[in-house]
């Protein structure tokens, strides 16, 4: 038996790629729209998804209005802040550095999944 709505579109095809709905624990609405993926290299990889973000804690407007973004990988670097926002939707601060390396630690993280190294003055890397 077919799915009985009262209106029929093709644009139901596509719900696979939003997602969104209201965290229980804190009331906030929170939407997710997968765009498309990019590969780089003449298509051999790496595999970029290129998704669009609502955030009701955001205050930045990025182009497409308050709340909304597109997920990427960004570090504040400001002092009083020096947050690392994954393109995963995992933010860490960081507050510290290992030994006599460039690279900036975060207490917060427990799992190793990722380095931040800060390259120059001006200039940071994500491994």
């Amino acid at each position: 038996m077919s799915d009985e709505r009262s209106v029929h579109s093709n644009a139901f095809n596509f719900m696979s790629h939003l997602t969104g709905g209201v965290d229980s624990r804190t009331g906030l609405y929170t939407f997710t729209a997968k765009l498309r993926s990019i590969s780089g290299n003449d298509q051999s990889g790496p595999e970029f998804d290129v998704t669009l973000r609502y955030s009701p804690l955001s205050l930045a407007d990025s182009g497409f209005g308050t709340g909304w973004n597109l997920r990427t990988t960004e570090f504040d670097p400001a002092q009083n802040r020096r947050i690392i926002s994954l393109a995963n939707g995992e933010t860490f601060k960081a507050d510290g550095r290992a030994g006599a390396t460039n690279q900036l630690t975060m207490s917060e993280k427990k799992i190793d999944t990722f380095h931040l190294y800060e390259d120059a003055e001006d200039r940071w890397r994500v491994v």
